[in-house]
């Protein structure tokens, strides 16, 4: 698992729920090492396009909405997995499943890996977006009485089967001001594939503030090392101890870290790190290894926010979407249909043709459907533009070629030339920086290329005074496409896909027909709605657009997928009047394919053959201001992104950067390049919504200085006492158990009747 580092608590629906005459428990949702003090504040910012929200109801959703924000600090890195577990805790509904039995829940394991990179799928221009994935486990949250302990039990697969966690956590408070964290003892451990051997092992247990402190005790290991390793082996050790006064005010801490590796140049022995911490209620002391320590504010910090909620900007409502539903295959797996496709777990295969079950929670009549599925997808895309004035700072990324295959490569518009400024190395998979060269956009007649900050393809037709960039959308058989035909000519220019590519050709790059310069001989192809598919005439033979059957690229640049230029309709092609003109068309479609079920179309069929329609995302465009910053930064002043919003948490189109807090050349963490304040106004007008940050981290700016106070403090955390595997205790618990019946929680909804 990826490893996320949190530094603030964030209760769980406080102290937990009540079943019956039993509450139900709650556990933090990240363990906290240091906060920053209440009573400073971010950098202070100037007026922005902000909201009056001070007349939403106290009851309203963007009152009542929990917000999480948390401290990041690098010597916190070991205490990743801590936060790993609790954010996917939370997402199993423990509190509000007390004494169902078994249950399934669908976890969404990606939305707890914020800060470790941005990994979309879209990271290279070559995919409109993938279906949402989760994983499935097994959970039982019971408790026998209203003074009795509350036990959690969790089975969780391990990625693509690779092996399981089983985990087993005793509750004994849970959070509340006393107990900040709860009281609470998890044990877990991890096997091989072969659910035999162990990989690794690890104890988490909270202190009770009745005591007169609060703090935790983390241990960790994987593998095993304290011995002489063999080529390709690895191993790690985690121990930590935090103590801290129960209002987090003061406290120290100490981290130890040991890594061992053979990577076929011999036994590195072991390398450990330690790192210890003090604080008070302004400062933060940081020693790493012994460096004499380094002085950090807690009221003075920088906020970095990665999840949003939209609000309308009259009532304070949150804007929810119908964003997919749960099914269940005739072989019994569960799997989730959404806007952007179908999922089902790994080693599940949902051929085109096949019957699924809607979950229906003991409904009589439950609604089944029919899957339809083909090797690509139609993307139509409706034209928005920006000024070439509005560049400043912009990068954009471009596949050329003077003959053979495509060349990634990067570009800016520095007045009045659109200029490479570097070209992608597949070896070390970074950019190379060349001096900048111009590009004959005359000769050429137009760029196609994909920005980051705008959502995807970007187009410059030359001689015009802005760029073109689309709102994207899925096209599905009761798309408006088909309104007087089941049959659609489809006409282009350039970067017009083969047909039946081979897998060589696909890695090869060689993936498009030569361009037509000529505006009376475009490539026609013809999109098909009874079966979804896409095909052109090819030696008067209709064939289907993209790989040929059984053929994958092994490398190259189309890893993610391959993407047509632009579309058009009979009635737009009679109005062009070069092929560089079709990207000043008002709407065009683009085609998507590739090898990865995320390039390929799949939706279901009602009993009235009628296609299920989800909520597209909201998508708009968005102007970033220093005034709307959450920290005055005014290095995107003037910016414009393209943004989505697909539901609660779910605000898309913010590019991830990565930042060095150790200065050894390195990210330590990927973060989006800037944070929105709450209450900005934005939406395809600018004033339909309210934006409010709900996770968010804070980095503790420098103090250099300021911590003499904290010195003695800091040489007794040397003495905290580190935590042993003797601290560890086996959950003892089974494989895991065969639940038949439908998840009861999706990302930490609980979702059917509990009776």
């Amino acid at each position: 698992m990826a490893l996320l580092v949190t530094l603030t608590l964030a209760g769980c629906n406080g102290g937990g729920t009540t079943e019956g005459s039993i509450e139900s428990l709650s556990v933090a949702d990240s363990m906290t090492v240091v906060t920053t003090n209440s009573s400073g504040s971010a950098a202070s910012v100037t007026p922005g396009s902000q909201a009056d929200t001070s007349g939403f109801a106290a009851t309203s959703n963007y009152r009542t909405d929990q917000s999480n924000s948390r401290v990041y600090d690098p010597s916190m890195e070991p205490l990743g997995t801590v936060n790993m577990i609790l954010c996917l805790l939370k997402q199993t509904a423990y509190s509000g499943l007390l004494n169902v039995g078994l249950y399934k829940a669908q976890i969404d394991e990606k939305s707890c890996e914020s800060g470790n990179g941005d990994d979309s799928a879209s990271g290279t221009g070559q995919s409109s977006g993938a279906a949402q994935s989760f994983n499935l486990w097994v959970i039982r949250s019971s408790r026998p009485n209203r003074t009795g302990a509350q036990e959690l039990l969790f089975w969780i697969p391990g990625t693509n089967g690779d092996g399981q966690i089983r985990v087993r956590v005793s509750v004994t408070k849970g959070v509340s001001t006393e107990n900040p964290f709860g009281v609470f003892n998890l044990n877990y451990i991890q096997y091989e594939s072969d659910n035999l051997t162990v990989r690794g092992l690890g104890n988490l247990h909270t202190l009770d503030a009745a005591a007169g402190f609060a703090g935790f005790s983390f241990y960790q290991e994987e593998g095993d090392v304290d011995v002489v390793h063999l080529s390709g082996e690895q191993s790690s050790r985690i121990q930590a101890n935090v103590l801290m006064s129960a209002d987090q005010t003061t406290g120290s801490a100490r981290i130890v870290a040991t890594r061992r590796e053979n990577h076929g140049s011999g036994d590195s022995g072991q390398q450990t790190s330690e790192y210890r911490i003090a604080f008070d209620e302004t400062h933060v002391l940081r020693e790493t290894d012994g460096d004499g320590g380094v002085c950090l504010s807690r009221t003075t910090f920088s906020t970095r926010t990665w999840r949003y909620n939209l609000y309308n900007a009259s009532t304070g409502q949150r804007i929810n979407l119908n964003s997919g539903f749960g099914f269940q295959t005739a072989g019994g797996a569960y799997g989730w249909a959404g806007y952007n496709g179908l999922w089902v777990p790994n080693g599940v295969t949902l051929p085109d043709g096949s019957i699924v079950t809607r979950n229906s929670y003991g409904q009589s009549t439950p609604q089944t459907y029919t899957v339809l599925k083909a090797r690509g997808k139609l993307i139509k895309n409706t034209r928005q533009t920006l000024d070439l004035t509005a560049l400043a700072g912009e990068t954009f990324e471009w596949w050329h070629s003077n003959s053979g295959p495509a060349v990634r490569k990067l570009v800016a518009y520095n007045a009045p030339d659109w200029q490479v400024i570097a070209t992608w190395d597949d070896n070390t998979q970074q950019w190379v920086n060349s001096a900048p060269s111009n590009i004959d956009t005359a000769t050429l007649g137009h760029l196609g290329m994909w920005s980051q900050s705008l959502g995807g393809p970007v187009a410059f037709v030359h001689g015009e005074a802005s760029i073109t960039f689309f709102e994207r959308e899925l096209v599905t058989p009761s798309s408006s496409l088909f309104a007087a035909s089941n049959d659609v000519p489809l006409y282009g220019f350039d970067r017009c896909l083969k047909a039946a590519i081979s897998s060589s050709d696909a890695t090869a790059g060689d993936i498009y027909y030569p361009d037509s310069t000529q505006v009376v001989s475009p490539y026609i192809y013809t999109a098909h709605k009874t079966e979804m598919t896409f095909t052109i005439d090819v030696s008067s033979t209709p064939t289907e657009v993209g790989l040929g059957d059984a053929q994958a690229p092994t490398g190259g640049n189309y890893m993610w997928g391959m993407q047509s230029g632009a579309l058009v309709t009979a009635d737009v092609l009679a109005g062009l009047t070069t092929p560089a003109s079709i990207y000043s068309s008002s709407v065009f479609y683009t085609y998507e394919t590739g090898h990865n079920s995320w390039n390929q179309f799949a939706i279901l069929f009602d009993a009235t053959e009628h296609p299920v329609v989800f909520d597209k995302p909201i998508q708009f465009a968005y102007t970033h201001t220093t005034g709307d910053d959450a920290n005055a930064d005014t290095t995107y002043n003037g910016r414009t992104y393209f943004l989505a919003y697909n539901g609660p948490g779910e605000l898309h189109g913010i590019p991830h950067m990565g930042v060095d807090f150790n200065n050894d050349g390195n990210p330590d963490r990927w973060y989006p390049q800037f944070s929105i304040k709450n209450a900005t106004l934005m939406g395809p007008t600018g004033a339909e919504y309210v934006v409010r940050a709900i996770e968010s981290e804070q980095n503790l700016a420098d103090d250099t200085g300021n911590c003499g106070s904290l010195t003695a403090e800091l040489a007794a955390a040397a003495t905290l006492a580190l935590p042993a595997v003797t601290d560890w205790v086996d959950p003892a618990l089974g494989p895991m158990p065969t639940v038949n019946e439908a998840p009861r929680a999706i990302a930490g909804i609980v979702v059917g009747s509990s009776n």
